[in-house]
Formats: C-alpha cells, sequence, structure tokens
C-alpha cells in the first residue's frame, strides 16, 4: 500500500493515510476512502508529508502496528517545509509560562470583541 505519512511524533513508528478512490453507483461519484494505519519505521527515516510505501507484516508488533515501512517513494522537503507543528508550538508555550510568573492583576476583569 501507498500512503502518505500524517504523524511520527512517536519513536521508530509513524501513522500512515492510505486513500482509495471508489465508483458509488448511486451517488454516480467517486469517493475518497482514507484508511489510517500505524507502521514501524525501524531507522525513524519518514517525517510528516513523505509518501511512504507499506506492507503488512502478519503479525503485531504492539496493540496498534502490523505494518512496516519498506521505503520512501517521496521526502518531503525538510520535514514538512519547516514549520513548527501544533504540539511542538503548544510544548514552547508551556515551558515559557513555567519560566515567566503570571501576574494576576494585569489580566483583564472581562474580555472586549
Amino acid at each position: 500500500m501507498i500512503g502518505y505519512v500524517i504523524n511520527d511524533k512517536h519513536p521508530k513508528t509513524i501513522r500512515v493515510a492510505c486513500d482509495r478512490y471508489m465508483y458509488v453507483m448511486r451517488y454516480k461519484k467517486y469517493f475518497r476512502y482514507t484508511k489510517k494505519v500505524w507502521a514501524h519505521d525501524e531507522h525513524s527515516q519518514a517525517q510528516l508529508g513523505d509518501i511512504v510505501q507499506i506492507q503488512p507484516l502478519g503479525y503485531r508488533i504492539g496493540p496498534w502496528k502490523t505494518y512496516v515501512m519498506r521505503k520512501i517513494i517521496h521526502k518531503e522537503g525538510s520535514g514538512g517545509s519547516g514549520r513548527l507543528r501544533g504540539s511542538d508550538v503548544r510544548n514552547m508555550a508551556v515551558q515559557f509560562d513555567k519560566n515567566e510568573l503570571l501576574d494576576i492583576t494585569k489580566l483583564p476583569s472581562r474580555i472586549e470583541n
């Protein structure tokens, strides 16, 4: 199966979304069906946005991983265009808040629109 990496935050593990398009006679349209699977990436080479080829293992690694990544077909430039992900921004904000003391007197009493 071929899919794209949607999550690479876990060590040696990637989340891959595999799309397939099926024609539905009732609506006379093609619909996209997405299957999201966990795959084992031994050397943690795949990054967010990469197009990879995966194959079923025949057994499980842990409770969810049943696929293994065979190869990277297309590499997304520098880890998803160099932008920070939402969780990275949140973690930086939490770290900043731990270092700074919050002064409650400077907070507004109500939020103005």
